[in-house]
């Protein structure tokens, strides 16, 4: 359901609670404090990392490593992106809670996190140098907005998200990535 509430932007209106997820200061970096995703069952790991490998294709992404982060993400954010400096490596931290999420909310949130790869330049530019906190806030705020703008518009275009059940069937039938001399990413 769409909220129309006068006056509020994508950043007031979170799902279920929570924000998409934020750019990193460098004097925040993450850490190992989420809890590790071993909650997650093969098929549930699995159908994550190969919805982010058909999205990043879509999104023009093929040349940067993507993939899912062991830590979860804090359980205020849907996800979080923290590219690796200088390198094209970029983990994802999903919410613990990513499978009680709707496929809607799945496919915005991957797109919305891999926009943020999109633009890893720009932000660098800003991250790197002498700003201040308010420059840093003000950049941050403006590039959510953006970004969360532009998955919206996108997602529509893009695929629904892979399931556990579409895995366990491809690795049944032994097709896609689970073929016979399948490459494995």
């Amino acid at each position: 359901m769409i909220d129309t509430t006068p006056g509020r932007t994508p950043d007031e209106r979170p799902e279920n609670g929570q924000v998409e997820s934020r750019d990193w200061h460098p004097d925040e970096q993450p850490t190992d404090e989420g809890e590790q995703n071993t909650h997650f069952t093969p098929d549930e790991a699995d159908a994550i990392q190969l919805y982010i490998n058909q999205l990043k294709d879509l999104l023009g992404l093929g040349q940067w490593d993507v993939f899912l982060s062991l830590a979860s993400s804090d359980a205020t954010t849907n996800a979080s992106v923290h590219p690796v400096y200088g390198r094209r490596v970029v983990p994802i931290a999903v919410n613990k809670d990513w499978w009680t999420y709707s496929a809607s909310t799945q496919r915005n949130t991957l797109v919305h996190e891999l926009l943020h790869i999109v633009h890893n330049s720009q932000t660098e530019v800003i991250r790197t140098s002498p700003t201040s906190v308010w420059m840093w806030r003000t950049f941050e705020r403006e590039t959510e907005l953006m970004v969360d703008h532009l998955a919206g518009v996108l997602e529509q275009f893009m695929p629904w998200p892979i399931t556990p059940a579409d895995v366990a069937e491809m690795r049944a039938k032994r097709v896609g990535p689970f073929e016979e001399g399948a490459r494995s990413e």
